[in-house]
């Protein structure tokens, strides 16, 4: 299992915050009116809400702080892709960003973030388990996609085994996982 992999580089923290339990889950999915991958809910049970190499921070839908919440954050990140969407069309005549936007049929759905304001998406094709990630560089209209679930495409990005990624610019010179608690500020 990837998570157990995973774990392996990146060290699970001695303690957790935030990790929800099945019945949270089916309130989540019924919320945002999905089911989510396995992978991701495996990776907010064991590691809960925090930092990545002090850099990525993957949303946790328990978290009581609002900027780290799945929930809200997603539903206001697709907001602003229907808006931006609206304006290429208009301005530029243009489709972006490349890609539907969730809930329509393979749309991406952000699920995380870095402290520069880059966002992690999945591309929603097919069964939850089989969804992709999609790296989107805030400064640019650059998308990267990884043909990988949430924890192999971690486990690829920490072994440097990714072919190609900004990510790599983005100064991570140590890979752990901090905590974060409702009283830090993510």
């Amino acid at each position: 299992m990837s998570i157990e992999i995973l774990s392996r580089l990146l060290l699970l923290p001695p303690s957790r915050i935030d990790t929800g339990s099945f019945n949270d889950w089916k309130m989540i999915e019924e919320k945002i009116a999905t089911p989510l991958p396995d992978d991701y809910k495996h990776f907010i049970e064991a590691y809960g809400s925090g930092y990545i190499g002090n850099q990525i921070i993957i949303w946790n839908p328990f978290s009581s702080i609002p900027n780290i919440n799945f929930v809200p954050l997603g539903a206001n990140k697709l907001t602003d892709l229907r808006k931006v969407r609206v304006k290429y069309k208009r301005e530029f005549n243009e489709v972006y960003p490349p890609y539907r936007i969730f809930p329509e049929l393979g749309g991406v759905l952000p699920f995380g973030d870095t402290v520069s304001g880059d966002t992690f998406f999945w591309e929603t094709i097919g069964h939850p388990n089989n969804w992709t990630v999609l790296f989107q560089e805030n400064r640019h209209d650059y998308y990267e996609k990884h043909s990988y679930s949430l924890s192999d495409f971690l486990i690829r990005l920490i072994k440097k085994e990714l072919p190609q990624s900004i990510l790599y610019d983005e100064g991570i010179n140590k890979w752990d996982f901090t905590p974060i608690e409702s009283n830090d500020t993510a």
